[in-house]
């Protein structure tokens, strides 16, 4: 029976992780280009911490410095890949071109 309350917990705690992304990337992304590669800068920074934690025991003290590194990844990112599609004509050319971009960068990451 307790595997069936960890299972849900799990469930609930994934689902609101996922739900909060989605909602500060659509709320605070940039709003004429649709970023859809934010889980490139996520999980780097999940892969970060992680570490962190396994070669020093604790990612408190380190959060602060993960959270800056991936936000100077995500702003690297953007102003060299995504920034450039501004000076298209139209939302069309863009949403096609940033889903190039940002499906590419995905593929990348994963089968590199």
């Amino acid at each position: 029976m307790e595997i069936v309350f960890q299972t849900m917990a799990n469930g609930l705690l994934v689902g609101a992780l996922y739900g909060w992304s989605l909602l500060v990337c659509s709320a605070h992304g940039c709003h004429e280009i649709p970023e859809y590669g934010s889980w490139d800068v996520h999980h780097p920074g999940g892969y970060l911490s992680y570490w962190l934690l396994e070669l020093w025991g604790s990612t408190r003290s380190f959060a602060p410095l993960v959270v800056m590194a991936m936000f100077l990844v995500g702003l690297a990112f953007y102003k060299l890949a995504l920034s450039p599609l501004l000076k298209l004509p139209n939302i069309g050319m863009r949403i096609n071109a940033s889903m190039l971009i940002t499906f590419g960068s995905i593929w990348v990451w994963i089968t590199r």
